[in-house]
């Protein structure tokens, strides 16, 4: 499915002198949702944080087995913090690839995030208000980095541009996920847990423009 995908992504690629409008671009955007998609089903453990209240540990007073359930609870929380940021990564990557190697056109990224992670999210959500969260959030993210686009036109050979755009992109998705879940489910996690873990999706984002701009240095 990977290399089949391939093919709309490297034509459009092939011809970018001539792929300035959103529709000629549309063959690579389908192709990115592929991939997208694909990366969500191979990792979907990593897809929901579990911030959701229905998520939560349950409650248990203090007995020989609070400990343990203290040491669970952690863990949950850990292992949400770990996907908040695997998430981030796969959305300011796509964002990243996206924007150094094409001048894409407004609307892409409004399509490119709600469309792929729908995909994911429809047969996760079972009766949690799951699609609805990731939708909004993809939403968010997608308008987020169009309107960035738009504006600063992030360029590796921009350095600046390029950080902010890798910073504020996955920032968008992660802050926006979270705010969801607490206005459709609740969330479980204590103020500093979803702060931080808001925080890391940037610096994830951060780390990958490094990556992206040591190469060019």
């Amino acid at each position: 499915m990977f290399v089949l995908s391939s093919g709309p992504i490297r034509s459009v690629l092939a011809n970018r002198a001539t792929s300035t409008t959103l529709a000629r671009q549309f063959p690579l955007l389908l192709g990115l949702i592929a991939w997208y998609g694909l990366v969500h089903f191979g990792t979907a453990y990593a897809f929901d944080p579990g911030a959701a209240r229905a998520d939560a540990p349950p409650p248990i007073a203090f007995s020989p087995e609070y400990l343990t359930a203290l040491s669970i609870g952690y863990y949950k929380l850990s292992v949400g913090v770990l996907i908040v940021i695997f998430q981030s990564i796969l959305t300011a990557g796509f964002a990243l690839w996206s924007v150094s190697r094409l001048a894409v056109r407004p609307g892409f990224f409004t399509i490119l995030y709600p469309c792929a992670n729908a995909m994911a999210a429809a047969p996760f959500t079972n009766q949690t208000p799951l699609l609805a969260v990731t939708l909004v959030a993809s939403l968010a993210a997608g308008l987020a980095a169009d309107v960035l686009v738009a504006r600063i036109d992030p360029q590796p050979a921009s350095s600046a541009s390029y950080r902010w755009f890798a910073v504020l992109v996955p920032m968008m998705y992660a802050g926006t996920f979270i705010l969801a879940t607490a206005i459709f489910a609740g969330v479980w996690w204590d103020w500093n847990v979803a702060l931080g873990a808001w925080c890391w999706a940037g610096v994830a984002g951060l780390g990958l423009s490094l990556i992206g701009t040591a190469r060019r240095a």
